[in-house]
């Protein structure tokens, strides 16, 4: 899989939308302070499924995982 760095480069509106459901799915499952396992792997699976990560895909996850990290989102089993 190609992480993109950052190249300046606008984003498709194929990439705008796909980036907009990625947000959708986050708010979704996190709503209730929890990320199951399967959640996470979805949210994974929705970021790879163009082959490539987005600078703004990349941010998203990290700010979500920082959530965890910081025990404001629950990762449970």
């Amino acid at each position: 899989m190609q992480v993109n760095q950052g190249d300046a480069t606008p984003l498709t509106p194929q990439e705008q939308a796909s980036l907009a459901q990625l947000t959708a799915l986050i708010e979704r499952v996190t709503r209730d302070g929890r990320l199951s396992r399967q959640e996470w792997q979805d949210i994974r699976a929705k970021v790879c499924e163009d082959g490539r990560v987005s600078p703004p895909e990349l941010e998203l996850t990290n700010q979500l995982m920082e959530q965890v990290n910081q025990g404001i989102i629950l990762l449970e089993d």
